[in-house]
């Protein structure tokens, strides 16, 4: 991963990452900067779905490079104080869905934006760290989702299926772009050895046209039912802010796989406010759980009952006709999410 941090004239965070046209000379076509420039809009639009004020610009920094290619430094700005990207994927499983497209946890993320916001200014505030978070996050979940191959590009979809659209659409525009450019045998999303070329003959594979053509993506979509199952877990990274939308629970299962949750039991958030709960040493819990699943893998999943938290009992489970009756609301949401997203216009 590279991506160039700065701040513009205006005091605002500035994130760029890179693309690498591997054109044989120094030269690229406007026409191509300018139509890459939309997919790449698109897909940062889709990024921030939800937000239809956000303002989205470019900055595209040309930096020929002595072995021949052109880089184009792409990015979006925001005003301080008016951050969206992780307003748009609040949630349980925002935190899951940035780790396994960027390779960080968001707290990680947001130890880079300090280091970043100290190299540019002596005198910094918190703002500036939390703008520099989400610009860096932003950029590189653009970078990543213009990278992937499709069949991967489904598999992280899946888990935020109302970006599909837009984000595919951009793809497409990127690659009809590249490969259009006849001058072009491959691109770099970002700097080698840290990035993989994508060559020409990996164009079309990226350039799906759009949700009606992804059946792969409805079909992924569709198998993400909700259900409920009792999981224990050790507890790896706690969240004890209960308003705190930025970042959930994070445990694993005894076979090793990874659950993002938030806890809705009350009883167990009044517990802890009464200091009843043992939060200072390694977490264990037993929990009933509704989640969605996808592939086999919990998704948004939930904690709706804490039966124990380190050996200590919390709550009585709920009753199935109780449970039996969320999933069927939020399977029927669920419905008509995807009929909304794939109706053919």
């Amino acid at each position: 991963m590279e991506l160039r941090v700065s701040i513009d004239d205006g005091g605002n965070p500035r994130v760029l990452f890179p693309i690498h046209f591997e054109v044989p000379d120094h030269l690229i076509e406007f026409s191509t900067l300018q139509k890459c420039s939309r997919g790449v809009l698109d897909v940062f639009s889709g990024i921030g779905v939800g937000f239809p004020d956000a303002a989205v610009e470019f900055d595209v920094v040309l930096a020929p490079l002595e072995e021949g290619g052109v880089t184009a430094w792409i990015g979006k700005k925001a005003h301080v104080g008016t951050y969206f990207l992780l307003g748009a994927l609040a949630g349980p499983f925002a935190d899951g869905f940035i780790e396994e497209a960027t390779g960080r946890e968001v707290r990680d993320w947001g130890a880079l934006a300090y280091n970043e916001a100290g190299k540019l200014l002596v005198d910094f505030s918190q703002e500036l760290v939390d703008g520099v978070r989400e610009k860096m996050i932003e950029a590189e979940l653009c970078r990543t989702l213009l990278e992937v191959n499709h069949d991967r590009f489904e598999e992280l979809i899946s888990e935020r299926p109302e970006m599909a659209r837009e984000i595919l659409n951009g793809r497409r525009k990127f690659y009809e772009a590249c490969k259009s450019n006849k001058r072009l045998p491959s691109i770099q999303l970002g700097v080698l050895p840290e990035t993989r070329r994508i060559i020409r003959r990996e164009f079309p594979d990226r350039m799906v046209r759009d949700h009606i053509d992804s059946t792969k993506t409805q079909k992924t979509i569709e198998r993400g039912e909700w259900k409920s199952a009792i999981l224990s877990l050790e507890i790896t990274s706690p969240n004890w802010e209960r308003l705190d939308q930025q970042r959930g629970w994070k445990g694993k299962l005894k076979d090793g796989k990874y659950v993002y949750f938030e806890i809705s039991d009350t009883r167990f958030w009044q517990m802890f406010e009464e200091k009843s709960l043992d939060a200072d040493t390694p977490d264990h819990m037993t929990a009933q759980f509704l989640y969605r699943d996808v592939n086999g893998r919990f998704k948004a999943a939930e904690a709706i009952a804490v039966f124990s938290f380190n050996g200590k009992n919390v709550s009585k489970p709920t009753s199935q006709s109780k449970v039996d009756q969320r999933i069927a609301e939020r399977n029927a949401v669920q419905a008509q999410r995807q009929d909304g997203l794939f109706r053919e216009t």
